[in-house]
């Protein structure tokens, strides 16, 4: 998955840097600790979020996804955001909510199974 933020999201606060996670559910107020206390509505979660290039003011990150619950075959929308993490784990930022439509993801995944 790719996306592409305003501000550096690994250096977003001065004093320090952060480890990205992204994380997804149908619900619209997914959070950090839902990987946890609701890991059957977690669908999507990754800690592969890599900053790929930075052009113009722009920071294109990719995402390597990690589907851990079934995608509805509807197009109910997943809601997605980018956790930063500091040293200990401990969440100090998120981004506001990506919604993609599940039935693209699936679209997606379902291409990328056939270049195999």
């Amino acid at each position: 998955m790719k996306l592409i933020a305003d501000k550096d999201l690994e250096r977003f606060s001065f004093d320090h840097g952060f480890f990205l996670y992204l994380g997804g559910a149908y619900e619209p107020d997914v959070t950090y600790t839902d990987r946890f206390n609701k890991q059957d509505s977690v669908i999507i979660w990754s800690s592969d979020v890599l900053l790929k290039t930075h052009l113009e003011n722009k920071y294109y990150y990719e995402a390597i996804i990690d589907i851990k619950n079934p995608i509805h075959e509807t197009n109910d929308p997943i809601h997605c955001r980018v956790f930063m993490l500091g040293f200990l784990g401990r969440p100090y930022y998120e981004t506001n909510a990506i919604t993609i439509s599940g039935k693209s993801l699936l679209k997606v995944l379902n291409e990328a199974k056939t270049e195999e």
